[in-house]
């Protein structure tokens, strides 16, 4: 049952470890959302980076495979639905090869907006699982992104939305919006990440507004 202290990764024991006491788990998770990014590849790489940290934030130092979640736009120019949809499965299948990983399979569906994600599952043993609630003083919490990050991805957004921006503009102005919106494409045009004694390098975000 869900509450608010749940995961965002599934974790379902399913034995233990060869001659060890040590309970094996397949740890999976799903995400996926509409473009924050006015360039599909990066959109590709954003989606697939997006549904990786999940894993790689309780632990996982592998991924053993993806599958792919895909609407295709029925509101776009055919010429154009073409273009946005094969360089974000691009992008999403090279930031999977830079993983370790691969799609293995998936979901495509029609709807008016182009959403990507996906479905990524591993296998860790018990003392490799992070949890959430066994933070302790003294840990280190490693930030991937600034803090407010995905209020300024959503502004960057609401700013082409009159109705949406009309509702934000109520708490914030305009300048301030557009100066949030500049410090996030200049932050993450590439993103590093230090991870098991790997470094990772991702694309997280490239908007122009």
């Amino acid at each position: 049952m869900l509450t608010e202290d749940s995961p965002d990764v599934s974790l379902i024991p399913i034995g233990a470890a060869g001659g060890q006491s040590e309970t094996i788990y397949l740890a999976s998770t799903t995400d996926f959302f509409s473009p924050i990014s006015l360039d599909p590849y990066n959109q590709g790489r954003i989606a697939c980076a997006n549904t990786l940290s999940d894993l790689y934030a309780i632990g996982a130092h592998r991924v053993d495979t993806m599958l792919m979640i895909l609407s295709v736009s029925t509101k776009m120019e055919e010429e154009h639905r073409d273009i946005v949809t094969r360089k974000m499965i691009e992008g999403f299948n090279d930031a999977c090869k830079e993983a370790g990983t691969k799609v293995s399979g998936g979901q495509t569906v029609f709807n008016p907006w182009p959403i990507l994600g996906g479905c990524a599952s591993t296998t860790l043993i018990e003392h490799e699982i992070i949890r959430a609630d066994g933070l302790q003083s003294g840990d280190v919490l490693v930030l991937t992104k600034p803090l407010g990050s995905q209020i300024a991805a959503n502004l960057a957004l609401w700013l082409g939305d009159e109705k949406k921006w009309q509702k934000a503009s109520a708490v914030i102005d305009l300048d301030t919006a557009q100066q949030a919106v500049q410090s996030l494409v200049l932050s993450f045009k590439v993103g590093t990440v230090f991870c098991y004694g790997k470094i990772v390098t991702l694309t997280y975000c490239h908007m122009e507004v």
